[in-house]
């Protein structure tokens, strides 16, 4: 997802929690928003909701990417990566804790440039990591989803298997910064 997208969305979250907080300071935050981050150009837009003490559903949304080309070029292409699932944390210190997990994970890449029109993946992670909480609203973490995900392609006359995808290749460990409200 684009930073220029990530960026606003973050900062909105903190100037709308900061005119909530003053009639909430006595209650613990229960939701959580954020970005995770694999490399300078791999990001994730993170939310979070507390379901139980040390128990939470997590949404990730990891990609949004639309093409649309002139008519000379014909290129339209989407591609819409998310995942679900919930964590668990362990306290190991008053400030850290152990994160773990599991994801569903889904994506579509639809292209009309040729005969398959597009993709769909579907699969499950595990997550593994770790948090350390600077205070009531601000967290750092760092954690890895080690998943299996299968491929498909599909055309108007045929969908297909294309492969299976697990391991760490794409899910090396990231590093997540989150706001809590």
């Amino acid at each position: 997802m684009k930073v220029q997208i990530i960026i606003p969305l973050f900062l909105a979250a903190l100037f709308i929690n900061s005119a909530l907080a003053q009639t909430n300071d006595h209650e613990d935050p229960k939701r959580e928003i954020g970005v995770r981050m694999s490399s300078l150009q791999n990001f994730d837009f993170m939310y979070k909701k507390q379901k139980k003490e040390n128990k939470y559903s997590r949404i990730r949304l990891m990609s949004f990417d639309v093409t649309i080309m002139d008519s000379s070029n014909s290129i339209n292409s989407m591609f819409l990566a998310a995942a679900f699932g919930r964590e668990k944390r362990i306290p190991v210190t008053k400030r850290i804790s152990l994160v773990k997990g599991w994801e569903l994970i889904g994506a579509i890449s639809v292209n009309h440039t040729d005969n398959v029109w597009g993709t769909f993946y579907t699969g499950a992670g595990l997550v593994l990591g770790v948090q350390y909480d600077f205070n009531k609203h601000f967290a750092i973490g760092m954690e890895t989803i080690p998943s299996i995900v299968g491929r498909f392609s599909y055309s108007p006359s045929h969908v297909g298997f294309t492969g299976l995808d697990f391991g760490l290749g794409s899910n090396k460990a990231a590093i997540s910064l989150m706001y809590r409200f």
